[in-house]
């Protein structure tokens, strides 16, 4: 939702989003961790290792794409997603 409409909502809808949010999330991260479970038990039955990419390729990876990634966020995100990506710059996060 955008700004204004969240502006507009009495303080504890918002609150109760916000705590909504926090649940989903966590939830999602203990279904996460299940699937991965779950993936590693499978590679294990048919006798094969996961790969773990080392994090020298991993850099190169993310560098190589983050063009594009940076790309396809500004089309879709729009005026909002370049100021949250200036924003982020300004904290020193970089893209």
């Amino acid at each position: 939702m955008n700004k204004n409409k969240w502006d507009s909502l009495p303080v504890d809808i918002q609150r109760a989003l916000l705590e909504a949010g926090q649940e989903t999330q966590k939830w999602f991260s203990i279904d996460e961790s299940k699937r991965n479970e779950e993936g590693l038990a499978f590679l294990k039955k048919v006798n094969r290792e996961p790969y773990t990419m080392p994090i020298t390729e991993m850099k190169k990876l993310q560098k190589a794409s983050q063009p594009e990634v940076m790309d396809y966020f500004r089309k879709k995100a729009g005026d909002l997603g370049k100021k949250i990506q200036e924003e982020a710059e300004k904290g020193g996060f970089t893209f």
